[in-house]
């Protein structure tokens, strides 16, 4: 007898393709075409926004932001979810 295992998955995040951005003084400024909703970044989040182009784990946007910021991992975790979840719930990023 053979069982099924599910092996389990790591969600990957991406920026979707018809946002449009510009940066003006460290903020990141985005317009939504198919929302017509404009949304702004500041501070670290314009540093995960910027690694969002590519495809991402949270583990791997945790690893970047802690080279560059000090900050704990604990704390960084928790504030990369709740970011990047509310990316997705405004329909900015999409899991790939």
């Amino acid at each position: 007898m053979i069982l099924a295992v599910a092996m389990p998955t790591v969600a990957t995040f991406v920026r979707k393709p018809d946002i449009l951005e510009t940066v003006i003084d460290d903020e990141v400024v985005m317009m939504d075409v198919t929302q017509g909703q404009y949304f702004n970044i500041k501070g670290v989040g314009t540093r995960i926004w910027d690694l969002l182009k590519q495809p991402s784990t949270i583990e791997s946007i945790v690893q970047a932001v802690r080279l560059e910021y000090d900050v704990e991992e604990s704390q960084c975790r928790s504030d990369v979810n709740g970011f990047v979840s509310d990316l997705e719930g405004l329909g900015l990023v999409v899991r790939s």
